[in-house]
């Protein structure tokens, strides 16, 4: 059986932590984001601390991937450009292309 999404929170520049206004009293937490912070509240105290953890890992690790895409991105980039430069430096010394001179 499939569960209606109810929302989506955009973890994008984002963080969890205990919530400091309900916890240790509820197992409470927050995820702060920067145009909202949204309350939760979980079960037990352990499973807040796996859910805090599991949020910054990710939020974490999307930062890193997006870095590395970025990146990769330039290196490919520079790539394409060398070998534009190579195909006409050869287009022109094989006469399919005027010199600059």
């Amino acid at each position: 059986e499939t569960e209606k999404l109810i929302y989506y929170i955009d973890l994008k520049d984002a963080y969890a932590r205990f919530s400091p206004n309900y916890y240790p009293k509820y197992a409470a937490f927050d995820i702060i984001t920067p145009s909202r912070i949204y309350q939760l509240i979980s079960p037990t105290n352990s499973e807040a601390e796996k859910w805090i953890f599991h949020i910054n890992k990710g939020v974490e690790f999307m930062e890193t991937y997006k870095s590395r895409v970025i990146s990769d991105n330039d290196a490919i980039l520079q790539l394409e450009q060398q070998i534009n430069r190579i195909q006409i430096q050869r287009s022109k010394k094989l006469g399919f292309m005027p010199s600059d001179t």
